[in-house]
């Protein structure tokens, strides 16, 4: 039966024959073909929509076509092929009789329901042509109890897979659909565009059994997937959906194309993952993810707040270039080596760097190395353990911060080098067993708040490299016994400079050199530090105890106490040396020093023994403080070490705060200071040489204030006659020692050399004299009246002073304020080149910069010495000479203040008769 004219009509029924009513016309409400079955195929059109009550075409094919709506009614399809037509028809046939073999489509929406399962292929039906596979404009929606498959390609803007325990196995890659949505049995869907798990009807994909899904694009998700098993296969994956359900996750059938990201908080597996050259982003937060299968990627990132992730795969068979974590606890294994840290960027994840867990964190390479590069490693809650067995474990430029843990670093046989890097925890362990080998290069940081840290047998650095070791600021800290015990560190011939305490920020040798950040509260050396390698030790605190030895074969020792956090007065307390071991007889380098810096006044040191083979040391101390040494202290340089006070000047001290009330800076040397004149008798000829010298540039010190004030008018030289009045009296009772041991020397080469001496020393004190009358014309006054009091203790027999004179003190005290005016002025002019070079050609000398160096280190031994003079006046220390046998004595350089058998200062030395002399010479 075919039409040449439109049927209207409320119900058609068809029976028995083969019927081509494809009229664009036709007006029917309802088609009701069910009564028999057709003998032939069916088309049938109605633009204005209509109602199937049912189709019985038997083997035969069904083509329906409508630009409106058609619906299911009271009874199913049956038929090989059903085949909907209609350029925005809509179909709606989701009758449970329905009964086909193959659906085609191309129209609207679709809508199909078939428990018996059907296959989305070709449909050819007689007078109506061909329509192959299913294409939609709208959305396409199949529903199965049984099996859909395809043999032709779906094209939809949505399709949707329904029914229980169904099976849809699309795996036509010409497949071309905008979301995917279903809730059904086991769904296999490839397409090769890229699609959506989203909205259709049904929100998301749920799959009882499994969802494969395929694409050589992009998979996104707005919704979640549900299923016991996720097999993802060759496109990029971006199924980050915080609702996704799955217990497994196979990623491992074909190498993807792209980046993988997937996130199910509940917690899953990893049948596998191959991403080889790509990224993989996994997270769960809250869930713990294992593995089954390994993962093959360029970079994997863990991610999900409190997730767990324990990724050992038996034995290692992961094979990753590059790790990153955020999240709880990891567990991570491959037999290859991989990069610890550095970013992973995944297609639609963003950028994860470095590692962050709020439980343990263990990494591990069983046969390869890891290398943490320009990395950030933090642990809140747990314990960070880094394994690289027989390889080779980097760490460059990285912070690593264990907050309430330990870190251990494992490289078993291997090595690990560690540059510029900063780590944080409660006890870092990088021993190995003692196998390892630790590489320190640059500038390293370890602060532990607690615990301790142990070093492997080898540890390497160079001179031009630091490690500090610190607390969290404002902590106590103790090196050796009770506390970080280094000797596994200074028991290995490791050079370098070692910081404790506090940093250094260019970790730079000597230590006063650069910016210094002072962390520890009270720090304590509780044991004896004898360091076998070569390099300086700087030791950086509020408080400094120093319970033990210090001793350096080749380097600086740094001692420094601010008074800053937590320390009570900048205090340096000890019971112990700081030396080198070239005091014990081997042969150390040229630049072996002691710096010894305080800033404050309650300074207690005095039992600080300084053995440095005859090199310098270096002091500052705080306003009003003083530091007493051992008396059996040695130290012969002559100059301070320039950086040394350039940086009390300077402000790196400063901002370290040391520079609360430092004045000024010195070398503890006899020869450079004015030795008393009880000391005349006992030195030798050679450091009458040098005192000399060190007059010679007092007295440029003097010149120069004189010339400054020249032509000035209000200008007052930082010059007083009592301290000229001093001077002349040191340089005459020179005269009066050199000229006694001319008159009783009997070789005629000692006495060319003092007869020398003499005219030198006369010399100087004409110069002297002549500063003093230049002083007395500047103030016009009287000719200066001879120091009467200073002349008659001279000349005084008696041999004991019964009272210290409060005169003589405050007398002193003047003059040294002077001194340190003048050391202030002539510091000042290092800046003015300028009125350096007109004061320099006034007193006839080239004033330049080293020159000027010298004459200021000569008016700060001169103030050393005025100090050292008021001390022993309010000390008040004497002691009986008798001369009986058996009594015993000590001169007054053996600085043992408290004892009462030490010599009372004084002239006295100058006029003891023979038998006192060698009495003292005994003793001495």
């Amino acid at each position: 039966v075919d039409q040449t004219q439109a049927i209207a009509a409320a119900t058609l029924f068809l029976e028995g024959g083969t019927f081509d009513l494809n009229g664009a016309n036709n007006a029917v409400t309802t088609l009701d073909a069910d009564n028999t079955t057709l003998a032939g195929d069916l088309t049938f059109q109605d633009n204005t929509g209509f109602s199937v009550d049912g189709i019985d075409a038997g083997a035969n094919n069904v083509e329906l076509s409508s630009t409106g709506t058609v619906t299911t009614g009271t009874n199913g399809i049956t038929a090989a092929g059903l085949s909907l037509l209609g350029a925005g028809g809509d179909f709606t046939l989701t009758n449970t009789a329905n009964a086909i073999t193959d659906l085609a489509a191309n129209t609207g929406d679709v809508s199909f329901l078939d428990n018996s399962g059907f296959d989305i292929d070709a449909v050819t039906v007689t007078g109506g042509g061909t329509t192959t596979g299913v294409t939609t404009t709208g959305d396409t929606t199949l529903s199965t109890t049984t099996t859909v498959t395809q043999s032709e390609a779906i094209t939809a803007n949505g399709l949707e897979l329904l029914g229980a325990g169904g099976t849809f196995t699309l795996n036509t890659a010409a497949n071309a659909v905008t979301t995917l949505a279903g809730n059904t049995g086991a769904i296999s869907f490839d397409e090769d565009s890229g699609y959506t798990i989203g909205t259709v009807n049904t929100a998301g994909l749920t799959a009882t059994v499994s969802a494969t899904l395929d694409s050589a694009a992009t998979v996104t998700q707005t919704q979640a997937i549900t299923t016991p098993t996720l097999i993802l296969e060759n496109g990029t994956f971006d199924l980050n959906g915080a609702n996704n359900a799955v217990t497994t996750l196979d990623a491992d059938n074909t190498t993807l194309g792209g980046d993988l990201t997937f996130q199910d908080n509940t917690g899953f597996d990893i049948a596998g993952i191959d991403a080889t050259g790509n990224d993989v982003q996994l997270q769960s937060v809250g869930g713990t993810v294992t593995q089954t299968g390994d993962i093959l990627a360029n970079g994997l990132a863990l991610l999900g707040g409190g997730g767990t992730y324990t990724l050992t795969n038996g034995g290692g068979a992961n094979a990753i270039s590059t790790l990153a974590v955020n999240t709880g606890t990891v567990d991570f294994t491959q037999a290859a080596g991989f990069d610890l840290g550095t970013a992973v960027t995944v297609t639609g994840g963003g950028t994860t760097a470095g590692i962050n867990t709020t439980g343990d964190a263990t990494l591990t390479t069983t046969a390869g190395s890891l290398d943490l590069t320009d990395d950030t490693i933090t642990s809140t809650g747990g314990n960070l353990s880094v394994n690289a067995a027989a390889g080779i474990l980097t760490i460059n430029n990285t912070t690593i911060n264990v907050v309430n843990g330990s870190v251990l670093f494992d490289e078993s046989t291997g090595t690990l080098t560690m540059t510029d890097s900063n780590i944080f925890a409660n006890t870092f362990d990088i021993s190995n067993g003692g196998t390892g080998t630790l590489t320190l290069s640059g500038i390293n940081i370890f602060t532990l708040p607690s615990g301790g840290i142990t070093f492997p047998a080898t540890v390497n650095m160079t001179a031009a490299d630091s490690l500090a070791i610190t607390v969290p600021e404002g902590q106590n800290l103790t090196i050796g016994a009770g506390g970080h015990n280094i000797n596994s560190l200074l028991g290995v011939s490791a050079d370098g400079h070692l910081i404790f305490g506090g940093t250094i920020a260019n970790g730079t040798d000597p230590f006063y050199n650069d910016v210094i950040d002072v962390d520890t509260a009270t720090l304590t050396i509780g044991s004896d530090l004898i360091r076998a390698g070569n390099g300086s030790m700087t030791f950086l605190a509020g408080d400094v105890v120093l319970g033990g030895d210090i001793t350096v074969p080749n380097g600086t020792i740094g001692i420094g106490a601010n008074g800053e956090l937590g320390g009570t007065t900048g205090t340096i307390t000890t019971g112990g040396a700081i030396r080198t071991l070239d005091s014990q007889g081997i042969t150390a380098g040229a630049d072996v020093a002691n710096i010894v810096l305080v800033a404050d006044s309650a300074i207690d040191s005095i039992d600080i023994i300084l053995t440095t083979g005859n090199k310098e040391v270096d002091v500052a101390v705080g306003l009003g403080g003083r530091i007493e040494f051992n008396e059996i202290s040695n130290s012969q340089d002559v100059d301070t070490d320039p950086l040394f006070e350039d940086s009390i000047n300077g402000g790196f001290l400063t901002a370290a705060g040391f520079t609360a009330g430092v004045t000024f800076s010195f070398s503890l040397n006899p020869a450079s200071n004015l030795v008393g004149l009880e000391t005349l008798a006992f030195i030798d000829v050679g450091l009458f040489e040098e005192e000399l010298t060190l007059f010679g540039q007092i007295g440029s010190g003097l010149a120069l204030s004189l010339a400054q004030c020249e032509e000035s008018e209000g200008c007052a030289p930082s010059i007083s006659e009592d301290e000229i009045n001093y001077l002349i009296q040191s340089l005459e009772a020179r005269l009066l020692e050199l000229e006694r041991r001319l008159a009783e020397e009997s070789s005629p080469d000692i006495r060319a050399d003092l007869e020398e001496l003499i005219g030198e020393f006369n010399k100087e004190l004409s110069e002297f004299n002549n500063y003093r009358q230049e002083l007395e014309n500047f103030f016009a006054e009287d000719e200066y009246e001879e120091d009467e009091e200073i002349d008659e203790e001279l000349d005084d027999d008696s041999f004991f002073d019964e009272n210290v004179s409060t005169d003589e003190v405050e007398r002193l005290a003047k003059v040294l304020e002077t001194v340190k005016t003048r050391i202030q002025w002539l510091t000042s002019l290092k800046a003015n080149p300028e009125e350096r070079a007109r004061l320099g050609k006034a007193i006839g000398i080239e004033l330049t910069q080293e020159a000027l160096d010298k004459i200021i280190d000569a008016a700060k031994s001169e103030a050393v010495f005025i100090e050292n003079q008021i001390k022993l006046l309010l000390e008040g220390t004497e002691a009986r000479l008798y001369e009986h046998s058996g009594s015993q004595m000590f001169t007054a350089e053996a600085r043992d203040y408290n004892s009462m058998q030490t010599l009372h200062y004084g002239s006295h030395l100058l006029s003891l008769d023979d038998s006192k002399n060698n009495l003292l010479a005994n003793y001495y």
